[in-house]
Order: structure tokens, then C-alpha cells, then sequence
């Protein structure tokens, strides 16, 4: 059963926390009666998808769940660079928290978790200015913990990325884009400002061409085009340029190489180039103040980028809370701690390995690496299929491998990729041999276990793993205790659904398995309804839908940015505009 609760003493926080105001009675006795339920503590940590999934997916009675986030609602992040340049309002991509699960009788506090003690199962936390007052700090004991924090940007140790870029995970960092994209029009549509200086104001740079930048690069090029374009003079026009700088050799590096080709090409045409450019084989060296210095990774000769905005949207690590928690356990049990995993490593289960753990803590989404099975170690058993060894002397055709490769996929997903792409798969598998042995077996599941990959950092990802964990503890509320070391857990498999990126002027591309690769005016379209369909309420699908509606009749607004201070842009030197552009 669950354990009795206490509350924290001043005399038992933990060292890191011990001279800050500990949470006074009056504040923990709002947490006080749940500790008094005899039903399991869930302490939840985290607001994002996998978090916000798991949440509303769960039955409410078996449990007692605690939710522990700064922040207190969940926001859409697809449709952050939609809300960086007005197309949406930030309001409507966020949904409270405690709107979603109010009514099942979870509780939630509005406080950032500082540190996770595996042996004692408590969480220390701390309600500081994000909930507002003084600020505190408390101990949750847990009898499962949820870790679903997240990650946050990686730097690279990149000089001057904290200081002069903007991160892009959260909607402040797309109001701050907002308001830096219109100062810097505002700024270079003023009297006496040079020509060089408007161009330098009006470059705007994004570091890294995945979806996340090359969706931001889309939408402010409708930005420029369906809204500056009718309402800033028609020589800033002339100056304005989106700069996507790309570490690979071609954007949407996870996509098919056709779809990335597409996207290029369109950047690439649009305004003949003028207004875009796509810089590829790209290394970021540093991000002075208004200027990005990169370097050519095969060539390595230098140059430099001054800009207006600098958007850093590329790579993540993993949050200090995982961070500290994955040594806490390496330390204790270094055999559950793979060298090449950088977060938390799971079972199949999403259970977080470790002794320490005791099966207790959970992780989703950014922070986990799930354990993915390797078919090879099964080789003899899923070829010959229980017969004996005389018998597994056989050969198979490609309609007996397909049904092997089906009946393996239960145990190993990965042989189901193979099996979808059997047709296109047969001739290398077989090589010059007309069937298969178990030889060349062997090979191809040698190949495939070493494609295996960590499943990717994405929302989709997220929220099956929360629907799966939903599941998982909504089956086990009979005997919640079980869940702790019970063998035979239901396995998470990650069903890749496709992709679908934004690439302005309404059009978008998708790479969805089994559909091919589509892109146009109508797959823009058909990306709109999809984001509009996927928004974790009714509440916020109409309102989505309802600022693209107004967005196309009456235009974005271009001043509501200006209401709110952002960093200086540099004072002007050279000659005015007007006076250049007379000539």
C-alpha cells in the first residue's frame, strides 16, 4: 500500500536547499489531505506532451497524482513559429493545466523540481517567482515518479549563443522573436538610417535547418510577404533576408533527400533568392552582438553575418534534473548506465533503469532513451521457428521470410520496417542467391539492429509513450505495487506516423511511410487541418483556426510588439536610406 506522508522540516531539506524559506504550514496543508488518501502517490513532473498525454489519458481513483511544473500550461510547440510571426496568437497553441484534469481530481503545483533522491523516492521542489511571493521550498515522497521535464537548448559552447540569440522551446521565446522581428523594421524605416545599417537590421538568421528552423523560415517569409511587404515602404523589401545556416549538406536532414532538395529549391526561388539563402556545410563559431560569425566546414575560411534577430534552434541536452539523476544512479549501479546514452536510459517499459530506481521512476519524451531489443541475440529462434536443427537447414523464399519478419516484428518492431519494405528489400537480402538462408539471415539482422536508433527528440514521440504509460498504469490499478518489478510490463512500440513541415507561401512537405513523399500548395493546406485537429482541446482548435481565418482576411498585427522593451539594436552609422535610395 502507500506509504504515510510527511512534510518537509526545515531540519530535513536537502543541503542544496537547506538555508532557503521552507513552505510555511499554511501552503503545505493544500497538499497535506492527499497524503491521506491510502491510494499510491503519482508525482508527475513536467507539463510538455509526454506529461500532459499521460495525464489525460490516466483514469482517475487508483492513484493519487501530483503534478510538479513552472510551468503552468501546456503549450502546442508545433505552432511556435506560426506564433513568432502572428499567424496564431500565443494564446491559442496554450491550454492551463489545470483546466485538463480538474475534474479527475489531480492536484498541481506550480513549482521547478530541484532535485530527485532514487533511495528516499522524494522530490525536492521549489515555488519560487514563477507562482509568485517570496518563494519556498518543499519535498514530495513519491511511490511512482513520472520524469517528463524535458530538455533544454544545447549550446555547443558555442561563444555568445545565451546572450545574443533567442532559444525557440517556449512562447516567450516566440514574443521575443515578434517583437525584435518589427523593432528591427520599425528601426530601419526610420529617417537617417543607412542603407547597410537597414540591411544588417532587416537580415534575420536562423541556426539549424530542421523542421523547427525551417518552419520558423517559412512563415517569416509569408510574414514579409503578405504583411511588410503592403505596410513598410517598398525598399526595405529590397533588404529584408531570411539566412538559414545548416551544419549538414542539405535542411530536413530526417526527412527523404527529395523533400529536402524541395524545400531548398523553393527558398532559393522565391524573390529570385534575393530574399533568402540557405547556407549549408555551415559551422556557427560564434554570436557576437548583431553579428553571426560561421565558418565553411570543408573549406574552414570564416565570414560573417550581421543580423537584426538570431534565432538558435538547433540541437538539445538533457536537463540538469535528468542529468543529476542518471549520475546519482550511474554511480550507485554503473552496469545500468550504457556510455553512449545522453539522458535517461528506460526498459522497454519506459522504466528507468538503475538499482536505485527500483523500478519506481518513469521517463518520457526529451529525457528518455528507450531500450530497444537487438533481433540478432533471437536469430536461430526466429528462423527456424521452434523446429529442430535439421530442419533449420532450409532456405526461404521472399513470401517465408515476409511471414518471419511479421512474426518477428512482435518482438522486435524494427523487423517490421523491413517487412513493409520487403519488395524493395528482397534482392539485397538474398544477394546473388535465389532464396534466403540462414547465413545471409543473420546479415540482414546484423544490419538492422545496428540502424537501430534512439527514437527522435519529437512531439509525436512524446505523447505515444505518454499514451502508452496511461495505459500501462490504468491496467495495473488493481495491484499498482506490481508495476515496480513485474517482468512482463507491456512494451512501448513507437509508431512512426510521418512528418509534415511548413515551408511558407501555403505550401508544406510530408514524408509519411507507405504514402511516399508529398508536397505542394495542397499538402499546405492539408498540414493547416492537421495542426488545427491536434490541438489538446476543442477550446484551442477553433481558436487556431480562427486566427489563420483572420489572419488570411485582415492580416497579421504588426504592432502589438512594440508595446514591450527588447534588447537595444546598435546605434546607426552611414548614410541615410532616403538618400541612398534617391540616387
Amino acid at each position: 500500500g502507500a506509504r504515510p506522508r510527511r512534510a518537509v522540516t526545515r531540519a530535513q531539506a536537502p543541503p542544496d536547499v537547506a538555508d532557503a524559506a521552507v513552505c510555511d504550514a499554511v501552503t503545505l496543508d493544500a497538499l497535506r489531505p492527499l497524503g491521506n488518501s491510502g491510494k499510491p502517490r503519482v508525482v508527475v513532473l513536467g507539463s510538455g506532451w509526454g506529461a500532459m498525454t499521460f495525464l489525460k489519458d490516466l483514469k482517475p481513483g487508483a492513484y493519487e497524482v501530483v503534478v510538479v511544473s513552472p510551468r503552468n500550461y501546456f503549450l502546442y510547440t508545433p505552432l511556435l513559429p506560426a506564433s513568432a510571426t502572428g499567424a496564431v496568437e500565443d494564446r491559442s497553441i496554450v491550454e492551463p493545466v489545470r483546466k485538463q484534469f480538474a475534474s479527475k481530481g489531480f492536484a498541481y503545483v506550480q513549482a521547478k523540481a530541484l532535485h530527485i533522491d532514487p533511495k528516499k523516492r522524494t522530490v525536492s521542489c521549489s515555488a519560487g517567482s514563477s507562482a509568485g511571493g517570496a518563494g519556498c521550498e518543499f519535498e514530495l515522497e513519491y511511490d511512482y515518479l513520472v520524469n517528463a521535464v524535458g530538455s533544454v537548448p544545447n549550446t555547443f559552447g558555442t561563444p555568445g549563443v545565451e546572450e545574443n540569440a533567442i532559444f525557440f522551446k517556449e512562447v516567450t521565446h516566440a514574443v521575443e522573436l515578434r517583437q525584435r522581428v518589427l523593432l528591427a523594421l520599425e528601426r530601419a524605416s526610420l529617417p537617417g538610417t543607412s542603407v547597410e545599417t537597414a540591411r544588417e537590421l532587416l537580415t534575420f538568421t536562423i541556426v539549424g535547418g530542421g523542421p523547427t528552423g525551417v518552419e520558423l523560415a517559412g512563415e517569416l517569409y509569408d510574414l514579409l510577404r503578405e504583411d511588410v511587404a503592403k505596410e513598410y515602404p517598398k525598399d526595405l523589401m529590397e533588404l529584408v533576408k531570411v539566412v538559414i545556416v545548416e551544419l549538414q549538406d542539405h535542411i530536413l536532414s530526417m526527412y527523404d533527400r527529395k523533400i529536402s532538395e524541395y524545400a531548398t529549391d523553393q527558398f532559393k526561388r522565391r524573390s529570385a533568392g534575393k530574399n533568402f539563402e540557405v547556407k549549408l556545410n555551415s559551422l556557427v563559431k560564434a554570436v557576437e552582438p548583431n553579428r553571426l560569425i560561421i565558418a565553411d566546414k570543408v573549406t574552414g575560411e570564416e565570414s560573417a553575418i550581421p543580423f537584426g534577430a538570431c534565432v538558435w534552434s538547433t540541437g538539445i541536452k538533457m536537463h540538469p534534473l535528468c542529468e543529476e539523476l542518471k549520475q546519482t544512479l550511474c554511480d550507485d549501479d554503473p552496469e545500468s548506465c550504457p556510455a553512449n546514452i545522453r539522458s535517461l536510459a528506460t526498459d522497454k517499459s519506459l522504466r528507468v533503469k538503475g538499482t536505485a530506481a527500483g523500478g519506481r521512476i518513469f521517463a518520457l519524451g526529451d529525457c528518455a532513451t528507450v531500450e530497444r531489443p537487438l533481433a540478432l541475440e533471437a536469430a536461430k529462434r526466429l528462423f527456424c521457428g521452434g523446429k529442430s536443427d535439421e530442419q533449420c537447414s532450409a532456405f526461404l523464399d521472399k513470401e517465408q521470410l515476409l511471414e518471419v519478419l511479421t512474426a518477428g516484428a512482435k518482438d522486435f518492431p524494427h523487423l517490421g520496417e523491413i517487412a513493409n519494405a520487403i519488395d524493395k528489400e528482397w534482392d539485397g537480402i538474398r544477394g546473388d542467391q535465389e532464396k534466403v538462408g540462414f547465413q545471409a539471415f543473420t546479415q540482414m539482422l546484423e544490419r538492422a539492429d545496428n540502424n537501430l536508433r534512439a527514437f527522435p527528440a519529437t512531439a509525436q514521440v512524446a505523447k505515444q509513450e505518454g499514451q502508452h504509460l496511461a495505459s500501462v498504469f490504468n491496467s495495473s490499478a488493481a495491484d499498482p505495487q506490481s508495476m515496480a518489478t513485474d517482468p512482463n510490463l507491456a512494451r512501448f512500440d513507437y509508431n512512426d506516423k510521418g512528418s509534415l513541415a511548413y515551408i511558407g507561401a501555403d505550401n508544406a512537405v510530408m514524408d509519411i511511410a507507405g504514402v511516399g513523399q508529398l508536397k505542394g500548395f495542397a499538402v499546405g493546406y492539408l498540414w493547416r487541418g492537421f495542426e488545427t485537429i491536434s490541438q489538446i482541446s476543442l477550446r484551442n482548435a477553433v481558436l487556431v483556426a480562427g486566427d489563420w481565418v483572420y489572419a488570411k482576411l485582415f492580416g497579421r498585427c504588426t504592432s502589438r510588439l512594440l508595446d514591450v522593451d527588447v534588447v537595444p539594436i546598435k546605434e546607426d552609422v552611414g548614410e541615410p536610406l532616403e538618400t541612398v535610395s534617391a540616387k
